[in-house]
Order: C-alpha cells, then structure tokens, then sequence
C-alpha cells in the first residue's frame, strides 16, 4: 500500500496546477486563486472539495487492491 501520496490542486477550467500566489501565502476558505495558465479565478474551497473527492477515489482503489492481495489465496467454506 502507498505510504504517502500527494494530490496537486487543479483549476476547474483548464486542470492546470499553476496558480498565481504571493510566496508563503496560506489561501482560507472564500479565497480565489488565479489559475497562471488560464487566468480564472477558482475559489479555494472548490479546489479542496475536487482534492478530497479524488484523495477518496484513491484511496478506495489501493485499499481494493490491498484487500485483494492479502485476501487472493483465502478459500471461502
């Protein structure tokens, strides 16, 4: 199983992961952030919402995966 992984925030409109922000900004929760690609503007909320739903996504395919091999040579009565 991954130990570790990291999934990049992407612009809703172009899926960029370049964003336009002062160095060591921290955005809150009604930010907007300017995707550098595109030059929309995202709200931060948004992108972390897209984030957890794909963290989720897989998290459940290694899980699956892990529950598979551990469990491929396990005979069922």
């Amino acid at each position: 199983m991954v130990e570790r992984t990291e999934i990049a925030l992407k612009c809703i409109f172009c899926a960029s992961t370049q964003f336009e922000v002062p160095e060591n900004y921290e955005p809150q929760e009604d930010d907007t952030i300017k995707c550098s690609n595109c030059g929309n503007f995202n709200f931060y909320d948004d992108l972390r919402n897209v984030v957890k739903v794909e963290g989720r996504a897989f998290f459940e395919n290694e899980l699956k995966k892990e529950i598979e091999k551990n469990f491929k040579n396990f005979k069922f009565k």
